[in-house]
């Protein structure tokens, strides 16, 4: 069972159950006691045993075909206000046997406090059986069901994540969608439109949808396009629009007419126009948003669409490495960088950049310091490249290439700091690694290692054995228990 689950659930449980007793065992001992052990046991000592035992047979009977159960997922919904996660919906019925879901009906549950979310999306994608699922945050039976509509429209866009941030974006799309299915609109003369302004009154068009960002959906119906773009000029920018007659033309009917909209609002958007009507670079542009969004099939398929309609090929190509790493395929993330190497002055930087990436995961340590190295001397005021390029050459403890690197830069970034603190921990310069390393004392950048010779540093040098024992905590809380033993032993702490 999950370590979340042990740690979540069966307390959750032993509180539904009405237990007396509280779940007090560590996590490692649940599902480690038999009936013998428990009769073996004094009498003082049995009922903290009986109690796991009854929990953890509850969560058993309740566990099916590699899922909680329905009870099981009321629980959660009972407890947590919000309960906070992914509602999943699988057309095809597949479920990854490694993911231990919550049912409810023909639907799953993953909640926030899961770890592990982001691998689960990236082995779904792998796999590439059809899912999608929604960030939801619940507190009744009533946002259930609302949600459970929700994602079912999702599901037939085509979307495979819709996320938090995601959602605003696209919820509008549900009435548009479900106008669409309902109502006869293809006319060759008709346009979807997309605008933040109400339209002006001589278009008679048809208020579809008014999203969470104050978008408007319009269908306007038998009207050139020379008289919807005289009228569209009067309001505010940026506006979308989709002519019903192109979007049934390849290759955009191969996108639902809703997310047609979407993108080309998005290219008006980013292009600083006013009005912008749909062509096949819009299509390149929806692929950049819905991996923003992190919808990674979705952008793949829509990328792969837009390849021949681009205006930006090597930003194509780059986004899908990108994708085509994230989701394990090397081989063609590198054969997609590498027909981008024209060895002129005008080679682009990042492509180097991502095929350092390709071949470290490849280990193919001397390909990719060439490539770290290349982007770098490229762009050198790039402190991504600098950043990346340091942390390998100290990872091969180059420790004076790293200072060469990094003692000329005027602004580190704090990863950078936090690399030359560790440098000069080492080299004994106890005054100078003092200097970069207090500066992370409140950032997240600060690892167990520079928590322990923080420790060291202000017993030591700053003689604040209070402090220094905060940070001596923090550094056992961080690393793994032999790791940490041995340096406060090598540091006599």
């Amino acid at each position: 069972m999950k370590e979340e689950a042990k740690k979540i659930l069966l307390p959750l449980l032993a509180k539904h159950l009405a237990l007396s007793y509280h779940l007090d065992l560590p996590p490692s001992e649940f599902f480690s006691y038999k009936i013998d052990q428990l009769l073996s046991l004094p009498h003082s000592e049995r009922p903290k045993i009986l109690t796991t035992l009854l929990a953890e047979r509850f969560l058993k009977d309740n566990f099916s075909n590699g899922c909680y159960q329905e009870k099981i997922f009321h629980l959660l919904l009972e407890e947590f206000k919000p309960l906070k996660g992914y509602l999943f919906y699988f057309p095809e019925k597949f479920l990854p046997k490694e993911v231990h879901f919550f049912k409810y009906q023909d639907f799953y549950f993953l909640p926030s406090f899961f770890r592990g979310l982001p691998e689960v999306f990236i082995n779904l994608w792998k796999i590439e059986k059809p899912f999608t699922a929604l960030y939801v945050e619940l507190n009744s039976e009533k946002d259930l069901e609302k949600n459970l509509m929700m994602l079912l429209t999702f599901s037939s866009l085509g979307l495979t994540r819709i996320s938090k941030k995601a959602l605003p974006l696209v919820e509008g799309l549900l009435e548009v969608e479900k106008f669409l299915s309902l109502n006869s609109w293809e006319e060759k003369s008709s346009y979807l439109v997309v605008t933040q302004e109400e339209m002006p009154e001589d278009i008679k068009g048809i208020l579809i949808s008014t999203d969470p960002l104050g978008r408007k959906y319009y269908l306007i119906k038998e009207i050139s396009y020379h008289h919807l773009q005289l009228a569209l000029e009067t309001l505010a920018g940026p506006i979308g629009v989709v002519p019903i007659k192109l979007s049934q033309e390849n290759p955009f009917n191969q996108i639902p007419l809703s997310l047609l909209a979407l993108a080309s609002l998005e290219h008006a958007r980013r292009a600083g126009l006013k009005v912008k009507q749909l062509d096949g670079f819009s299509l390149h542009v929806l692929g950049d948003l819905l991996l923003e969004l992190e919808d990674i099939a979705l952008a793949k398929k829509v990328y792969l669409l837009a390849k021949d309609y681009t205006r930006q090929p090597v930003e194509l190509d780059l986004s899908l490495a990108k994708i085509y790493y994230a989701l394990g395929d090397y081989e063609t993330a590198e054969k997609l960088l590498r027909r981008h190497l024209c060895g002129c002055a005008k080679e682009d930087p990042m492509i180097h950049f991502n095929l350092a990436q390709v071949y470290l995961a490849k280990e193919d340590k001397n390909s990719a310091e060439y490539h770290l190295f290349k982007a770098y001397l490229l762009h050198p005021e790039n402190s991504l490249y600098r950043q990346r390029l340091v942390e390998y050459l100290y990872l091969e403890d180059r420790k004076e290439e790293v200072l060469e690197i990094l003692l000329p830069v005027k602004n580190l970034e704090l990863s950078e700091r936090l690399i030359l603190g560790k440098i000069f921990f080492a080299l004994g310069n106890y005054e100078e690694s003092l200097k970069h390393l207090s500066l992370l004392i409140d950032k997240p950048e600060r690892d167990g290692e520079a928590s322990i010779y923080l420790a060291f540093l202000y017993l030591n040098l700053k003689k604040n054995p209070e402090i220094a024992e905060l940070f001596l905590k923090e550094a056992q809380e961080k690393l793994e228990p032999s790791v940490y033993q041995r340096l406060k032993k090598e540091l006599a702490l």
